[in-house]
């Protein structure tokens, strides 16, 4: 096992352990730990050389956080049916402030306040991009760029915003803040979607796929951009392979 397996899996572990509630566990479905957003997270800080446990303790937290806004989005706006969902639709909007408060406070003890203040922006920033695609329901036809747009803010925002913030270097080159966006569509969309963002034209994934292949180029320092390169074959779908093998 590689130095990075072993990370990884260390920080995998840790999100899964601090993840565990006996009651979220037993009155709702608590959302699986997203490994491929853990592993985008860990390749852009370790690409900003942050101390390990200093990256240990960002990747843990933020996806705890995602996880918290992933749990929000089961709620339904929509009546609720019978006194069972009655009861569950409180209880996941619960469940999700529990796991954003874990974020608040392992960031705030560990005295990660600019951080914290980052990532809380970077959290409005996201919320807000929900709503607008909750809106964007009602409007006929629907613009697929926009879509596209919003559902990067949504998936990858966090990282994007954390990528930014540890970046110590000006050079406006920096692939990271387009390069994490990016990639956690094409793994939105690598998966079967419900729901009226199903059925995004190929041709503007394969675009993204093919300008994700040419950020993760400029990916510094080099062993990080091969596992980066690495992670994108393995865990991004068939038809975006191709792209990627064609650009490379």
């Amino acid at each position: 096992m590689t130095s990075t397996e072993n990370q990884l899996n260390q920080i995998l572990s840790d999100i899964e352990r601090q993840a565990s509630h006996s009651f979220v566990d037993r009155h709702i479905q608590r959302p699986e730990v997203p490994a491929f957003f853990v592993a985008v997270l860990y390749h852009a800080l370790r690409s900003r050389q942050l101390p390990a446990d200093r990256l240990h303790l960002y990747c843990v937290t933020i996806t705890l956080m995602q996880m918290g806004l992933d749990i929000h989005e089961r709620v339904s706006p929509g009546p609720s049916s019978g006194e069972g969902r009655m009861h569950l639709r409180p209880l996941t909007v619960l469940a999700g402030d529990y796991f954003s408060s874990l974020f608040y406070r392992t960031l705030s003890q560990a005295g990660e306040i600019d951080g914290l203040a980052c990532l809380s922006q970077a959290i409005c920033k996201v919320n807000e991009a929900k709503m607008e695609l909750y809106f964007m329901r009602q409007v006929d036809p629907v613009p697929w760029q926009t879509i596209l747009d919003l559902v990067r803010q949504v998936r990858g925002g966090l990282i994007s915003a954390v990528s930014s913030f540890f970046c110590r270097d000006l050079d406006h080159s920096d692939p990271w803040p387009l390069l994490a966006g990016h990639l956690m569509v094409l793994d939105y969309w690598s998966k079967p979607v419900e729901g009226w963002t199903a059925g995004v034209p190929d041709h503007l994934l394969q675009n993204v796929a093919a300008d994700t292949w040419r950020l993760a180029k400029n990916v510094r320092p080099l062993d990080v951009r091969h596992e980066l390169l690495q992670t994108m074959q393995q865990c991004i779908a068939p038809h975006v392979h191709e792209v990627l093998v064609r650009e490379g």
